[in-house]
């Protein structure tokens, strides 16, 4: 077995002050996020560094559950989550930055696949255009809902 290490990094502002958008990261994950279809709390506090939740990906994609870690949370600024599981394992971290009454958003993400497969090519390695799979749908939850 090899892993095989991939990053990725996108950004997007969004039209809300930075309360609401750290808001929904933290919290309400389940109703922005594409590929989510559940987020449960399985210890501490939603808005706490340390809480771990488990995640359920929507049927069809072949993910099984796993769980998130607060690494670091500093609220309305950043929230580093540390995931492991049988396929990948590695770190997001979504920062928030408020400009002139909007929320800059940068998600980033460095995991590693534990898989057998060809090497990716040097663009799959670092697509950052598929970071707009989540930050368009977060844009648009927040800017709808707040």
């Amino acid at each position: 077995m090899k892993d095989i290490s991939v990053s990725s990094r996108g950004e997007i502002f969004i039209d809300r002050r930075i309360e609401d958008v750290w808001r929904s990261v933290t919290l309400e994950v389940s109703r922005w996020a594409p590929t989510v279809e559940k987020a449960e709390l399985v210890s501490g506090e939603w808005d706490k560094q340390g809480r771990v939740i488990m995640i359920t990906k929507k049927e069809g994609l072949d993910i099984d559950p796993f769980y998130l870690e607060a690494i670091r949370m500093d609220p309305c600024k950043q929230l580093v989550n540390k995931f492991d599981t049988d396929q990948v394992y590695g770190f997001n971290d979504i920062s928030l930055i408020e400009i002139g009454g909007k929320t800059k958003v940068i998600y980033s993400k460095y995991f590693s696949y534990k898989i057998e497969i060809e090497p990716l090519s040097s663009q799959e390695k670092s697509d950052d255009t598929r970071q707009s799979l989540y930050l368009g749908p977060l844009k648009e939850y927040v800017e709808n809902n707040y």
